[in-house]
């Protein structure tokens, strides 16, 4: 049978340095939060402008439920001041800032109940002085949504117009009302905070999320569509994933496209997986299974490094991971608090915990954009019975996984390059390497 040579893009990774709880805060601990009881940074958001202009909103109550709110604070050139509030009538679910990008208006996005406990999301844009409505709220099928302002400051949602999963949309702001925009859907398909962005044409790019059945089995799907004018074009359709799982974009500055999807293993523990765009083909390039309840929060820096932060099973106190290293947290908060917020400029890192804004020097790294490419000889493919990956020690490999194209595990090999194949069923799979050098590379195999 003929040999066939396939290149594995193998992605070199340096873990984090830093000392856990040691991040100083931005100006002191309770700067940036007034005295009040927080309900919880679930319904707050962080905005990192520049290392000199930081916006976030909070949650926000006084003692007995009374006076609830949304709170604003601005940091600017090392000193906190205090925004106008935005008063609700129950507490708030997810919020999301965005600062426009033709002028200094500040835009958010948040989620809310009414006395009848119908999910509300309602946008207001702040001038400097104060907050004004874009529109009236919108009725909403649930509190998760994600909200964007184009390259014209044209604001637009994208969520679920009623509890019906056939009304997810798309909304845009246009002649002063919401145009809506109607959507492909598909069971449990949800957009979450990071689901989407605006490219340099300003097109809306959006990950569709959701679950979908073939042969009577539901099975988890990410979709990437663009909203181009008023028509949506697909342009990537049916990444399998677990079902049931959370999809966000990571997006760097120098043009580096990946998504993150994270799952609730069996047991404890999440799975986690990343895609990356090379070349105009995204492909599965990682995964793995975390400690974590549910990753609240995934970021990326511009020089690759990509960070996780959540609540591990058992605990109470926010950690976070360099993705490359998941045995040993980075940073742990040092108060009893997720790290709900994480925001990399060039320089820094910003973490929003319970009691403040802390943040950290990553200048000095690199990640997993550094990359080496090595040509790995895999042979026979399609295979039946052994599967033989060349110009690798067996001695040099950390780990072998095999998945199905659904992202199922299917098999498990260490320190071999020979595989035995033959229990698998017939059908088209995933092969992953991990070495001991923390390099990771990936290909397909077809089993006969």
């Amino acid at each position: 049978m003929k040999k066939i040579y396939i290149t594995l893009s193998l992605l070199l990774s340096l873990s984090f340095t830093y000392a856990q709880s040691t991040w100083p805060y931005l100006v002191a601990a309770g700067a940036g939060i007034t005295t009040v009881n927080t309900v919880g940074l679930v319904s707050s958001d962080l905005l990192v402008i520049s290392d000199n202009e930081i916006y976030n909103a909070i949650n926000s109550q006084a003692g007995g439920g009374s006076n609830i709110r949304l709170e604003f604070n601005k940091y600017l050139n090392g000193t906190w001041t205090n925004l106008a509030d935005i008063t609700t009538t129950h507490n708030v679910g997810r919020t999301i800032l965005r600062k426009a990008k033709n002028s200094n208006d500040i835009y958010v996005a948040y989620s809310h109940q009414n006395t009848n406990f119908t999910n509300f999301v309602i946008v207001k844009k702040f001038d400097g002085t104060s907050w004004s409505s874009i529109g009236t709220e919108q009725e909403w099928g649930h509190i998760y949504f994600d909200f964007q302002l184009d390259n014209n400051d044209v604001p637009i949602l994208l969520g679920k117009k009623s509890t019906s999963f056939q009304f997810m949309k798309i909304l845009k702001w246009q002649s002063n009302t919401w145009k809506e925009i109607e959507l492909t859907n598909y069971l449990d398909l949800r957009f979450f905070r990071g689901s989407s962005y605006v490219d340099a044409n300003n097109n809306l790019v959006f990950l569709k999320n959701s679950v979908k059945t073939r042969l009577g089995v539901n099975y988890g799907s990410v979709d990437i569509d663009t909203l181009i004018g008023d028509s949506v074009t697909s342009h990537l359709e049916d990444v399998r994933t677990t079902p049931y799982s959370e999809a966000f974009f990571l997006l760097d500055s120098n043009g580096n496209q990946q998504f993150f999807t994270q799952t609730q293993a069996s047991g404890t523990g999440s799975r986690l997986s990343l895609y990356k765009k090379t070349a105009g083909t995204w492909a599965l390039v990682k995964t793995d299974t975390s400690n974590f309840n549910l990753v609240r929060n995934v970021a990326v820096a511009n020089t690759g490094v990509i960070l996780l932060a959540g609540v591990e099973y058992g605990a109470t106190t926010g950690t976070m991971y360099d993705y490359s290293n998941l045995s040993s947290p980075v940073y742990s908060s040092p108060v009893n608090s997720e790290i709900n917020h994480m925001r990399f400029t060039k320089n820094k890192i910003y973490a929003f915990i319970k009691n403040g804004i802390v943040t950290a020097d990553v200048s000095n790294l690199t990640g997993i954009s550094s990359t080496k490419e090595i040509a790995v000889n895999m042979y026979p493919n399609p295979v039946s019975t052994s599967l033989t990956i060349q110009n690798v020690n067996s001695s040099d490999v950390r780990k072998i996984e095999i998945y199905s194209i659904r992202a199922e595990l299917m098999q498990v090999e260490s320190n071999t390059t020979n595989i035995n194949v033959e229990n698998l069923s017939k059908g088209m799979y995933i092969l992953l390497i991990e070495l001991n050098d923390g390099s990771v590379g990936r290909t397909k195999f077809i089993k006969e």
